[in-house]
């Protein structure tokens, strides 16, 4: 099953500052439309302009002007904005990147390193410091189970042996199926069945499944 690609977060970031720049340009450049002509009009009249002529004149002049600085400080406003965004917008994503990289790091099992990126927020800072406390704690318990499995193995392996070199001395002749032969062989049995149940425990107490249950003990 195929999913569409997401969008990166810059991309969407972008888009949306993009967005809210041209959406305030363009209700600036509304508002000023609306407004500008009505008080220039008053201040014609004001100025006693009574001339259709020199009134129509003045108007156009001032409409031509008017439109002219207003394309040139959308465009002035657009790029110097875009670009602002644009800087600030990478010191968020680019500490992002250097996270989602540390995850993959874990995720690929090299535990233990320390995040490198840019605390550049009290949120960055906390994130970092938790992915560092989960990184030394999956360490130490990846060394835990390595050090558990290596002494699971050494202990099974005594009874298997004892076993295994009685069976095959009784079915040589070497040794007498008698009740010593018997009851070394179910001590040894009994020795396996401990290590099961103390693995079955480790286990559960890995997952969080074991119960505590305290007994009063005199000292």
């Amino acid at each position: 099953m195929h999913f569409p690609r997401k969008k990166s977060l810059m991309t969407q970031m972008l888009v949306g500052q993009t967005f809210l720049i041209l959406l305030s340009g363009l209700i600036l450049v509304g508002t000023a439309s609306y407004i500008a002509p009505s008080i220039f009009h008053e201040h014609l009249a004001e100025a006693g302009v009574t001339s259709q002529v020199a009134h129509a004149h003045v108007t156009e002049a001032f409409t031509a002007s008017f439109n002219l600085a207003l394309i040139i400080s959308a465009i002035t406003s657009l790029i110097v904005s875009g670009f602002i965004a644009w800087i600030f917008m990478r010191r968020i994503v680019k500490p992002m990147e250097r996270v989602t990289l540390f995850a993959e790091t874990l995720a690929a099992g090299n535990l233990g390193v320390q995040p490198n990126f840019d605390r550049t927020s009290s949120e960055l800072d906390r994130l970092a410091t938790a992915l560092a406390g989960m990184s030394a704690d999956l360490a130490l318990s990846k060394e835990n189970q390595e050090r558990l499995l290596s002494d699971l193995a050494h202990e099974l392996r005594t009874p298997i042996a004892t076993v295994g070199a009685i069976v095959d001395g009784i079915e040589d002749g070497v040794v007498h199926g008698d009740a010593h032969s018997w009851q070394t062989i179910r001590d040894q049995l009994e020795k396996l069945n401990r290590l099961s149940n103390d693995v079955r425990e480790v286990s559960q107490n890995l997952d969080q499944s074991l119960t505590k249950v305290v007994h009063p003990v005199d000292p």
